[in-house]
This record gives structure tokens, sequence and C-alpha cells, in this order.
């Protein structure tokens, strides 16, 4: 009855730990970030993963050590940042995400930019951010090339492999060092000795549940492949970059001729958004024009008159 009333002593002083996070953190020194595209994960240190835990006790020896382990699959993350051109714009909006859906895909974000400007071709766009089952990853990127103008591919690839089973190797050694200081918690004579047993308890907890979700982010992003995807509205596709001096040629000529009609186009709608103001101006200007002329007018009679009045005098 003595020990059953110890050990639920220490158990509720445990559970009442609020540092109890931030002592392991602090006290073990074993966790680190790991960035690996725009992921973050988090393994133990490597100078705590060959013996998890050794220390005397005065009832006792507990030791911990991890263990190799046997690769079986491999873990990669695919990522991919695409970007579409499209010259119906409603039409590949609405093909895309029948096409997301089709494989089993999820759209994480969905942004779409100008979507008032339907009578201006050209200005519309959607930025997305899918995921993808990772079986289907090859067959929405071979898609994506044949229904759309692709502009720009980056694809990359994260191997998790090494950190996956290192952090299966520590969770092990964490579990089978949980499990000893239960025990050894069992056989604590003093609330002493259970205080210090329940504060290592909790730092091994604590680290078993960041492992544990560090692992279970993993799976997720093994399964699903990232697109991060940029649909914009065009009227006329990039060309791919001319290889000869006459498809260079060719090419500028073109470019040249249409931008020198896109500029007649703005200067056009600029003077017609301009005509009010340019009509006021030229209203005033005109009023102006004519006092001037008037008091011009009126200043040289005056001086008409004044010459013939010296020449009756002389």
């Amino acid at each position: 009855m003595k020990k059953l009333a110890l050990i639920s002593l220490a158990t509720v002083l445990c559970l009442s730990f609020s540092a109890c996070g931030t002592a392991a953190k602090d006290s073990m020194a074993v966790t680190a970030p790991s960035n690996s595209g725009n992921k973050s994960y988090y393994f133990v240190a490597e100078d705590s993963a060959d013996t998890l835990y050794s220390e005397s006790l005065e009832y006792g020896t507990v030791t911990g050590s991890t263990s190799s382990a046997v690769v079986q699959e491999e873990k990669l993350v695919y990522t991919s940042y695409v970007t579409l051109e499209t010259e119906e714009f409603e039409t590949a909006t609405d093909s895309l995400h029948s096409t997301i859906k089709s494989l089993g895909g999820i759209i994480i974000s969905e942004n779409a930019y100008n979507l008032n400007s339907v009578n201006r071709a050209g200005y519309r766009s959607l930025e997305m951010t899918v995921r993808i089952p990772q079986e289907s990853y090859d067959t929405f990127l071979s898609g994506l090339s044949e229904s759309y103008n692709v502009a720009s591919i980056r694809n990359t690839v994260d191997n998790l492999t090494e950190t996956y089973y290192d952090n299966e190797n520590r969770l092990r050694s964490y579990r089978i060092q949980e499990e000893r200081l239960f025990a050894m918690l069992e056989k604590a004579e003093t609330v002493e000795e259970m205080l210090r047993i329940e504060e290592r308890l909790c730092e091994v907890q604590y680290q078993i549940e960041a492992l544990t979700n560090t692992q279970r982010t993993i799976d997720n992003d093994v399964k699903y492949a990232t697109f991060h995807l940029n649909l914009e509205e065009v009227t006329k596709y990039t060309s791919p970059v001319p290889k000869t001096f006459g498809d260079r040629l060719g090419e500028t000529l073109t470019d040249s001729g249409e931008t020198f009609l896109e500029v007649l186009e703005s200067l056009l709608f600029a003077f017609i958004y301009l005509a009010p103001y340019l009509a006021i101006f030229a209203v005033i200007l005109v009023v102006v024009l004519l006092c001037v002329k008037r008091s011009n007018k009126k200043r040289f009679a005056k001086i008409q008159a004044a010459n013939e009045v010296k020449r009756d005098e002389k």
C-alpha cells in the first residue's frame, strides 16, 4: 500500500509539471530542425543516438541503445513548380479541377486574380497548391503537358529515407527506455527517487511524441506529391527559344510588329480615356486665348490713338 501511494503521488506530480516540454528541450538538447524543401522535420541529435540513456541511481542502472534498422522502402517527397498558359481560361480552370478530383487529389489553396477582366484576355490567372497521390504523380504531370502550354517547370525530390529510419531506431530505443523507467518507478522507495524517475520519464515521453509526429508527417508527405501551379491566361503562348539566325530574326520581327500594334492600341485607349479632360482643357485654352487676344486688341487700339494724338499736336 505504501508503494502504491507513492506511485500515485509521483504520477500526479509528473502530470502537473507545466514545464515538462521545456525541461525536455533544455536538459536533453536532442532535437534539431531539418529543412527539406518547404517542410521542417525534427530528429534526435547524433550525440545522443548511440546511448539514449545511461544513468546510475541508488536503486539500479538503466541503459538504452539504438539498433540498426533495415531500410525496406525509400521515403521520397516529390514537389513540382509548374507555370501553365492557356487561351481559354474558364475551360482550362474547369478541366484542371476535374483532373485533380479524378486522381484523388486535394486542393490545399487556390487564389484567382483579375476575374472581372473577361473582355481583356491575358489578365486572368490562377494559383493553386495541390496534393496528388504519389502513384499518380507521373500521370498528372504528363497530363499537364498534354492539356496546357507548359511555360516553365521545376521538379524536386527530397530523400528522407535515412532520417526516417534513424528516427525509427531512436523511437524504438526511447520506448524501451520508457518501459524500463516505468519498471524502476514501481521499485522506487522514496518520493525523491520517484520524482527523479518521473522527470526523466517526462523527457523521454516528450521525445517519443516529437519523433512520432515527425514520422507521421513524413509518411503523409511521401504519400502525396505537392504541385504549386500557376495558370495564366495569355493571348500568345510562350515560344521555345529560337535556334537559328533566321528563326531569331523572324521571331524578333513578329514581336516588334505585335508590340507596335499593342502600343497603338494603348495610345488609342489612353486618348479615349483622356478625351473629356482634353476637351475641358481645350475650352479653357480657347477662352484664355480669346481673352488675351481681346486684351492685346484693346492695348493696340490705345497705342494707335496715342500716336494719332501726337501727330495732331505736331
